[in-house]
């Protein structure tokens, strides 16, 4: 399958380029989740759009990810070979995970370079993968100030790294790591909010 060439979608492989948030991202996740849905069927649980895209008002790579939460991990298989039908090719970077798989989708460009467009993650739907990758976008989407910091250092390691996407991912390793501390710590304070605003645990409290 050909893969439709948009000129403000892409990166060269193995760079690091930032641009600015666009509304746009959301319309490709869009485009991109119907064909999937379309293809793959009733063995998926969700997609969601996630990655710095997905992120409101910060500077990313303009490289859509996507992740597809699947039923039953059983299918993977058969949904990958449903994946590649549309023009996504499994990634060689890192070795596959027996419950994960990533694809790439990408063009050729003028300069015979390749440009990636779409990252695509194969994972078990409310799994560990999902549920980390869910709730570190919703943090940032919450918490604009954590989110404005987070893309000050993609902005430094991208100067400091044009050329080096590996050591670029490394850069933000520490921060992402605090970040995903700082959210389950939330998620846990907003779920023990929950139980205490529930009137049958309060009286239970109110019991002992």
């Amino acid at each position: 399958m050909k893969q439709e060439k948009m000129s403000d979608l892409g990166v060269v492989e193995g760079e690091v380029r930032l641009s600015s948030y666009s509304p746009k991202w959301k319309l490709y996740f869009e485009r991109e989740r119907q064909l999937l849905q379309a293809t793959l069927g009733p063995c998926i649980a969700d997609i969601q759009h996630f990655g710095s895209t997905a992120i409101e008002n910060i500077q990313a790579k303009p490289i859509i990810d996507l992740m597809v939460g699947l039923h039953d991990l059983a299918d993977l298989q058969k949904c990958a070979e449903g994946i590649e039908t549309l023009g996504y090719i499994p990634y060689e970077g890192q070795v596959n995970l027996p419950d994960w798989r990533m694809f790439t989708k990408s063009y050729e460009n003028q300069d015979h370079k390749k440009i990636i467009t779409h990252h695509l993650h194969l994972v078990e739907y409310n799994g560990e993968f999902w549920i980390t990758k869910m709730r570190f976008q919703a943090y940032l989407n919450a918490h604009p100030e954590v989110a404005e910091m987070y893309e000050q250092l993609k902005l430094a390691l991208a100067q400091l790294y044009p050329n080096n996407r590996d050591a670029y991912t490394q850069g933000k390793t520490g921060l992402v790591n605090a970040i995903n501390e700082m959210a389950q710590r939330a998620e846990h304070h907003a779920e023990q909010e929950d139980e205490t605003s529930n009137p049958s645990f309060s009286m239970m409290l109110s019991l002992q």
